[in-house]
């Protein structure tokens, strides 16, 4: 009898990887103040010290014309309200909870402006009394402000840093949209404004320790006879957590669209959704950005690039996706056969899971659910965010196990990515190799001409550490002759297997 329930058991199991499905359950409800403005749920935060996170949320009440923060247990129960008595608006004005010593804080960025200027309020507030502890004037860097998109906190080397995003848009410069973030620091209860950051500040992710990512955008529109163009660029900074505060680039795209008077749009390559996916990691070796690129003549695409923390590196791109081009409306990495090297994105109600290592897409389906947010608990479970069809709340729902994916969707355990970018390339490019397990062995890059000549040679030790390596090309031939224009091979060649790739060098 026991033999039977075991092969029972057994069968059972494997039927469910085979039919692999991510299932939620319903935890509970928050309910939305009937007379509410601009409800948006903050971050999770142990508001009461009693080690269990509330649901943190905010909203403009109508009625009585106050900013009210709400603390939500997980039961959907509001168990206490904070009212700040100023104007408010979703454009102008964030909000969100620290702790210091054991009590609450309210940090607040908010738009103001006088006779003269248009600047940024930043105010450190005491959740018991709301009195003001200190607050920062920051002024703009060029034009005025226009929104604030976000605040963020770090500590770091024993001072606590605040961020806080804001976008800045002058109509006198041709439409000009333009993203900062602006960095202050606080020391004994005393905010100082120290430094700023240009084309980012519209979302940030923090990898490590030392390193912050943000995404930035910038736009501006020319005026013509006919219409006008807007150019809009997108880019991925990152950003060094110690003095000096060093900025690089990592990532940038841009396109066009074309308006023109009594017709329709025209869009060349047009980016949209443009963010890290990556979210609630507990492991942030790979992080994965996605857009969208919208054209008119050749359709819109999708495109995911993923980049290895260690040496900042190209690490795979993928154009693909099973679930459509709509917005992601929500992200976050996920464990897969108790892997933590995954992430999971929503397209309305579907979902796919991607492997970050090497960038395949291991399931999909559609979703019972359209989740608008996701956050991880601090004992790691992650609470999906559901909004309600008549807008009266939002249902909040967990993982219903954990995900099983079958061996036939997962790629091979062994398999190598091998890719180059940027390809097409003018001057340099980057090859780059991942395995889905570590390895260590020594590998060889070889690139040919069309002629099938050898043109240059790379001896690689790929370190037991790592899971990617990558070597830049610079264009030239091994006595540093810079090659012609036109198609070339690479190839990976290591103990066990050979790969080739194509790249194109352009004038």
């Amino acid at each position: 009898m026991q033999k039977q329930i075991f092969i029972l058991t057994a069968l059972f199991f494997c039927v469910s990887v085979l039919y692999a499905q991510v299932n939620f359950q319903y935890n509970f409800t928050i309910d939305i103040p009937a007379s509410s403005q601009y409800f948006k749920i903050i971050q999770l935060f142990d508001y009461d010290n009693d080690g269990n996170e509330e649901v943190i949320a905010r909203y403009w009440d109508g009625n009585l014309h106050l900013m009210q923060i709400i603390v939500s247990d997980q039961s959907g129960t509001i168990i206490d309200t904070i009212s700040v008595d100023d104007w408010f608006d979703e454009q102008y004005d964030k909000f969100y909870l620290i702790k210091k010593e054991g009590l609450n804080y309210l940090l607040r960025a908010k738009i103001d402006w006088d006779f003269y200027f248009i600047y940024l309020n930043f105010f450190i507030i005491d959740c018991e009394s709301l009195s003001v502890i200190d607050s920062v004037v920051i002024y703009p860097i060029g034009s005025p402000l226009r929104e604030v998109n976000l605040i963020d906190t770090y500590n770091r080397n024993g001072e606590r840093v605040y961020l806080v995003g804001a976008m800045e848009m002058s109509l006198m410069k041709e439409d000009s949209e333009e993203n900062y973030l602006y960095k202050i620091i606080e020391d004994n209860d005393t905010l100082s404004y120290v430094d700023y950051f240009s084309d980012c500040g519209i979302t940030n992710t923090h990898p490590n320790d030392s390193t912050l990512l943000s995404i930035g955008r910038h736009s501006y529109a020319t005026v013509g006879s006919n219409g006008f163009t807007v150019y809009c660029y997108y880019y991925l900074q990152k950003i060094s957590k110690d003095a000096p505060f060093n900025q690089s680039q990592l990532h940038s795209t841009s396109g066009t669209v074309q308006w023109e008077f009594k017709s329709s749009a025209t869009y060349n390559h047009y980016p949209e959704n443009y963010d890290i996916i990556t979210q609630n990691c507990q492991d942030n070796s790979t992080q994965v950005l996605q857009y969208r690129k919208i054209d008119t003549d050749n359709g819109n695409s999708v495109h995911f690039r993923a980049f290895e923390i260690e040496n900042w590196q190209g690490l795979w791109s993928r154009d693909d996706t099973e679930i459509g081009l709509g917005d992601i409306t929500a992200s976050t990495c996920v464990q897969v056969n108790d892997e933590d090297h995954y992430v999971m994105y929503f397209r309305g109600d579907k979902l796919e899971i991607r492997d970050r290592i090497s960038g395949n897409i291991v399931h999909h389906q559609d979703s019972v659910l359209a989740v608008c947010d996701i956050l991880r608990k601090s004992d790691g479970e992650l609470l999906f965010f559901v909004e309600k069809q008549d807008e009266t709340g939002y249902d909040v729902y967990s993982l219903d196990g954990p995900i099983f994916v079958s061996s036939d969707e997962l790629p091979a355990q062994n398999a190598v990515v091998l890719q180059n970018s940027p390809n097409p390339f003018r001057t340099s490019t980057t090859i780059f190799f991942s395995e889905t397990t570590n390895s260590h062995e020594l590998s060889q890059i070889k690139i040919y001409n069309i002629k099938g000549q050898l043109v240059r040679d790379f001896h690689i030790v790929t370190p037991s550490h790592s899971r990617s390596v990558s070597v830049t090309w610079d264009g030239k031939d091994e006595s540093g002759n810079t090659v012609s224009p036109g198609i070339y091979f690479y190839k990976l060649k290591t103990d066990e297997k050979e790969i080739m790739g194509k790249m194109v060098k352009i004038e």
